[in-house]
């Protein structure tokens, strides 16, 4: 069995679920705190702390679900939150790891049933994944998303946490695309 990893990179908060099998399913999160006046250096080494730690939580050769960028995002840190992704991305594929970036609208419907607008915030996200996944001990936002990401990747892998989901549901995977190293 395959161990698929949910993960939802943040600067200030990464969200990270494990699904070792059906009976070992963990939730990790990954704090840190950057400054205004932070220097290059300390942003480089504020990314490669969270890169640590992150990788430290995630076994080699993991099918790892993580957040595609948001090419829409605009505002401050948009440039390290670049940089945080791609040095994750990076460090999953040295440690042999399979990597499927699933976007935040396919996250929302996935978790909701639609890709974006009324209903699709972070809280509804979160009420969902609670309501869905009560046993995984769910306390924030980032975790939630992870978990939602993790379950995309158990039912990619035919391996889902979930007995039935609605179509509309379901449909957030029409458009997931595998890559090629990943796919069997």
């Amino acid at each position: 069995m395959t161990t698929i990893v949910g993960l939802d990179p943040s600067l200030t908060s990464t969200g990270i679920a494990v699904h070792w099998n059906s009976n070992d399913i963990r939730t990790h999160r990954v704090r840190s705190t950057g400054k205004k006046d932070a220097t290059w250096d300390d942003r480089r080494l504020r990314i490669a702390w969270i890169v640590a730690q992150t990788i430290d939580v995630i076994p080699d050769d993991a099918t790892v679900i993580m957040e595609a960028p948001s090419y829409g995002s605009v505002g401050g840190a948009q440039h390290d939150r670049s940089g945080l992704w791609w040095s994750l991305f990076n460090a999953l594929t040295d440690h042999g790891c399979d990597i499927i970036p699933v976007t935040p609208s396919q996250r929302m419907k996935y978790a909701v049933g639609k890709g974006g607008g009324k209903g699709c915030d972070k809280d509804n996200i979160l009420a969902a994944a609670i309501t869905r996944y009560p046993n995984l001990g769910i306390t924030g936002n980032d975790i939630a998303d992870a978990v939602i990401f993790m379950a995309i990747g158990c039912r990619l892998t035919g391996q889902p946490l979930e007995t039935s989901l609605p179509k509309t549901h379901l449909d957030a995977l029409t458009k997931i695309t595998i890559p090629e190293r990943t796919a069997a």
